[in-house]
């Protein structure tokens, strides 16, 4: 029976929900960590659950931090297996000295478990009060100290709520949330609760010791779930373009294919739109954390209407599994869902602002816009996106999108890339040898069909694909993992056969179908994924410095670190863009925060004044500390209104502290990020990411348009493009273009000063005579126009002859000179191409004008 765990929240990617509830039960009872509930086993847990709620009862509705560390904590100690509970001295942080809590000791005194107490309905996750001054909050210091001490898990209580933190030096923090009040919590519950034996589990000696394994199950699980979405995605794409092509309103458009190829790769590429937007649509509107979720998530009228995953999911499920029609109400509903965020809605319930760009934009899907869906095609589309299918061993899941990242959206995106589209023109057959494939006539690939196919095991190429991890995971798939299905290599024994890969037939592929093949992978375009903990450390590594030498604690200087330009020349999806931004929007919160509580002590000190000196000296550090927090680029002040002086004490859940901190992160984003990519595709979703991250709603995806370009950082514009405009190429005009033209006659001019002071052209130029090269120069670089198309044509034939070397007699207007040390660059790559520059500006006749 699963665990019910109703009471019980569990915050942060170390404890996934789907891990959580399928999962968790079965990885602790391998361990015996958690406890039974029936036999003497669970006699005894009742026991001991009974003497726990009363004292939880006793606690009341009121008290300080130490009656809740008797009634919360202290008995706990016991049940956990823990021999002593004591008061701790404060723990050195990088924030100074803070609380260390309360210490469980085990009985060899090696195990150690830290817990907190606060008073009564005390936010756990709000900045508190400590005189005039807000600090921080309780869930903060105490997620410092522990990774100050080196520990992984410690316990947290306002005496309404129990959290178990557990603390990742490389990741997120995460916690589990237990809620003790009378209306549904610890309080009111007669029989143990499963989140109780959840904590016995893994707040105890022999839990923790075994917490570091359970985590990176975990982790491994959600690895798993991310490489299933990379499947489902495919999937989706293929079975969407699939009943498309199908469908009988679209049988004109079929007949009309000048070339299958092409209408392929544009279906392919807006199947790819497609399934990006509906990635889109369930992490907002599944997200755990409000601060990165739709404001309207939980309506009614988006979750019976629109949502695709509450109202149109069961429409799917009753379809797929049988049969049942839905007259057209699946295709009109998502398509309703995309004119939402393409064109924006207002009403009393629902506020949806426009995002337009390659996403949203009314010009995303030129082709399938004007096509008919059909429920079938939308019916796979979203069953491929919503669940993942059974295997044999387990039922079909549901996919938790409120536990993925952005980074885990990338990896289905750089998944997507080595796919190459095809529509079959006759019957084929797919073929792999390694991690190639190619598609080909049946004719060619039916000498590697299996002969007993029906006994083979069926591979799903998909599956396959997915099936390796990363390589920056080291889990790179070999040869000899690979199943063999086919032929072995020709005029090879079985023994000499180890260790090189067969040809191996996957399928065929009948006449007019959609198929999708491995192109030559990640590696051919130059995509590469970098494991999350080396992201973090390289940001962190590379930009701390700068931090502390912009705005240190000592002196915050917020808009110092506004200043920081970061670029990612080939961003892809934009991983090290996104974690960038959370590094910076944190440090740029904790500098608004310090100026915000030093401005309140400058204030406080000003009243205590005994003279109007002073008095105004402590008033006037207080206003130059507010104004570096009122004059960052936040048009609308939303940033200082949810600061900590701003803010009730006591608001719930420290909503106010994560919303200054996505409007933080969307100051980084919009002042100190850059990229630059060759794919237009991924261009779009590292603007998603960080829209996302940055909790972005009511902006347009196209906020960041002018940040994130698409272009080849490395090769860059040829000259011809300098003077154009980096996407549509139109000439540059009007106030971009002012002063270009006298520059580029004072360089001119300088170069012919230089051309001038030599009797002979220089040696890589391959001449030995001045006359022709100096009378060009004369022509070219002394013209009032300069490199206008004065220049004449004979001066153009006799630069060039020049440039080639041509023996003509040097001419009368030019007198002797020293010969000057020319560089000799003959040989050198350098002068190579210095040569073929001049070359193609002498042969060039283009105005500058």
């Amino acid at each position: 029976m699963a665990l019910d765990l109703r009471d019980a929240s569990f915050l942060g990617p170390a404890l996934p929900e789907p891990f959580v509830k399928l999962q968790l039960e079965e990885h602790l009872g391998k361990r015996k960590l958690l406890p039974r509930n029936a036999g003497s086993e669970g006699k005894d847990l009742r026991e001991r659950w009974e003497v726990y709620r009363k004292s939880l009862r006793l606690l009341g509705e009121q008290g300080g931090d130490l009656r809740v560390a008797s009634h919360v904590l202290e008995p706990l100690a016991e049940r956990l297996s823990y021999s002593a509970f004591d008061r701790e001295e404060e723990v050195a942080t990088r924030e100074g000295l803070e609380d260390g809590g309360w210490l469980f000791r085990g009985q060899a005194g090696e195990e150690r478990l830290r817990a907190w107490a606060v008073p009564i309905g005390t936010d756990l996750d709000a900045p508190n009060r400590r005189g005039r001054a807000y600090r921080f909050s309780a869930s903060r210091i105490a997620q410092r100290v522990l990774l100050a001490k080196g520990e992984r898990a410690g316990l947290l209580t306002d005496g309404e709520d129990l959290r178990l933190l557990l603390c990742d030096p490389s990741g997120t923090e995460s916690q589990i949330a237990v809620r003790l009040d009378r209306s549904g919590g610890w309080r009111a519950a007669r029989d143990v609760p499963d989140s109780f034996r959840i904590l016995l589990a893994l707040a105890s000696p022999a839990g923790l010791a075994a917490l570091p394994d359970i985590l990176d199950a975990a982790r491994l699980s959600q690895a798993t779930v991310t490489r299933k979405l990379r499947i489902q995605a495919r999937r989706a794409v293929e079975g969407f373009i699939q009943a498309v092509i199908d469908e009988p309103r679209n049988a004109v458009w079929r007949r009309s294919w000048a070339d299958p190829d092409v209408a392929a790769r544009t279906l392919w590429k807006e199947g790819l739109v497609l399934v990006y937007r509906l990635l889109f649509v369930f992490k907002l509107e599944s997200s755990p954390d409000p601060a990165r979720a739709f404001s309207f998530a939980s309506t009614s009228l988006w979750r019976n209407t629109y949502s695709p995953n509450t109202a149109l999911g069961p429409l799917v499920r009753n379809l797929v599994d049988q049969g049942a029609g839905t007259a057209g109400f699946l295709e009109g509903g998502l398509r309703a869902v995309f004119r939402l965020f393409s064109q924006g809605m207002a009403s009393s319930e629902l506020r949806v602002s426009p995002l337009g760009g390659m996403l949203f934009g009314s010009e995303a899907l030129p082709l399938l816009d004007g096509l008919a869906w059909g429920d079938e095609a939308v019916a796979r589309l979203l069953d491929a996106l919503l669940w993942t299918p059974g295997d044999g061993r387990s039922e079909r899941e549901r996919v938790h999108y409120g536990a993925l990242d952005v980074e885990d959206l990338g990896r289905v995106y750089e998944a997507l890339l080595e796919l190459e589209p095809g529509i079959a023109a006759e019957r084929m057959s797919r073929l792999r040898r390694s991690k190639l494939e190619v598609v080909v006539p049946a004719a060619q690939g039916e000498r590697y069909r299996p002969v007993e196919a029906a006994l083979l095991p069926e591979v799903d190429e998909a599956e396959e694909d997915g099936a390796e991890e990363d390589e920056a995971e080291g889990e790179e798939e070999s040869a000899e993992e690979t199943p063999h299905r086919g032929r072995k290599a020709p005029g090879k024994s079985p023994g000499q056969n180890r260790g090189i890969s067969t040809v191996q037939w996957i399928e065929e592929i009948p006449a007019g179908r959609f198929f999708l093949r491995v192109g030559l992978g990640r590696k051919a375009s130059g995509s590469y994924y970098t494991p999350h903990a080396f992201v973090r450390f390289l940001v962190e590594e590379t930009l701390g410095p700068q931090l502390a030498e912009r705005s240190p604690p000592a002196e915050p200087r917020p808009a110092a670190i506004l200043s920081l330009k970061v670029l990612d020349p080939a961003m892809g999806s934009g991983h090290f863009l996104v974690e960038a931004c959370r590094y910076l929007g944190t440090a740029l919160y904790e500098a608004c925060r310090l100026c915000d509580e030093r401005a309140l002590d400058e204030e406080a000190r000003a009243e205590k004044a005994k003279d109007t000196a002073e008095k105004e000296r402590h008033l006037e550090r207080a206003a130059e500390l507010r104004r570096r927090v009122e004059e960052l680029p936040d048009p609308d002040d939303e940033l200082i209104a949810y600061l900590p002086s701003r803010v009730l004490e006591g608001e719930a859940a420290g909503l106010s502290q994560r919303k200054a901190e996505a409007l933080c992160r969307r100051l980084v984003a919009v002042h100190c990020l850059y990229g630059v990519d060759k794919n237009p595709l991924a261009v779009e979703l590292a603007k998603l990411s960080l829209w996302l991250e940055s909790h972005a709603e009511g902006l347009p995806l196209t906020f960041l348009d002018h940040r994130l370009a698409c272009g080849d950082s490395l090769a860059g514009p040829f000259f011809e493009h300098l003077l154009k405009l980096p996407r549509s190429g139109d000439p540059v005009e009007g106030i971009y273009s002012q002063g270009l033209a006298p520059t580029l006659l004072r360089t001119a001019a300088s170069c012919s000063t230089s051309i001038h002071a030599s009797s002979s052209p220089p040696s890589w130029l391959g001449g030995t005579d001045a006359g022709p090269w100096t009378s060009a120069a004369r022509s070219i670089f002394t013209t009032s126009s300069g490199f206008s198309r004065n220049v004449s044509r004979s001066d153009t034939h006799s630069s060039s002859s020049a440039e080639r070397g041509a023996s003509t007699s040097p001419s009368s207007s030019c007198e002797p000179r020293p010969t000057p040390m020319w560089p000799n660059a003959a040989s050198t790559a350098a002068g190579r191409l210095a040569r073929s520059a001049i070359a193609s500006i002498f042969s060039s006749d283009a105005s500058f004008t």
